[in-house]
């Protein structure tokens, strides 16, 4: 009998030790589990981030573009004075305020990227104010000081700064 009851103390105490064992086993199971889902918010916040940047990094592409269009038609009327340039140059501007206006668009971006659309907008307004400029030189027959205008850089500064941004 005595030795039942040594072996009855030492399954006890196995049984014990195997108890405390799996309680902390599942313990940390859950603390993983919970890091874990935490761990997946944080990666599908990041991810949606990313796409929102992707989109408004698109946006911005097409917006140099259409600044370039709108360049290009302006060139070649102050180059030729055939108003059928023009017409690209209208296209671009109306492409171009859209593209400005969806900026802005989708969840509020973070202030320092809220800072940042607000100085792309303010320069691509410069650089089409700069395009309408030399455009209304030229239909003015002031074809020398639309040309004077474009060699001064000004636009081409404010390009620079765009593709900066």
């Amino acid at each position: 009998m005595p030795q039942f009851a040594a072996m009855r103390r030492r399954q006890a105490f196995w049984l014990s030790v195997s108890g405390v064992v799996l309680v902390l086993s599942l313990a940390a199971l859950a603390v993983g589990t919970v890091s874990l889902v935490h761990q997946m918010e944080q990666l599908e916040q990041a991810n949606q981030q990313r796409s929102e940047l992707d989109a408004r990094l698109g946006s911005l592409d097409d917006v140099l573009t259409a600044l370039g269009d709108a360049e290009t038609g302006q060139r070649g009327y102050l180059l030729t004075g055939k108003p059928r340039y023009l017409l690209p140059y209208q296209n671009a501007n109306r492409r171009l305020a859209r593209e400005l206006q969806s900026l802005g668009q989708g969840p509020a971006p973070a202030p320092a990227l809220s800072a940042r659309i607000d100085r792309i907008r303010t320069l691509a307004q410069k650089k089409t104010d700069e395009l309408a400029r030399t455009v209304q030189l030229r239909e003015a027959g002031r074809q020398d000081e639309a040309l004077a205008l474009v060699q001064t850089d000004v636009g081409q500064t404010y390009m620079e700064q765009l593709q900066t941004e």
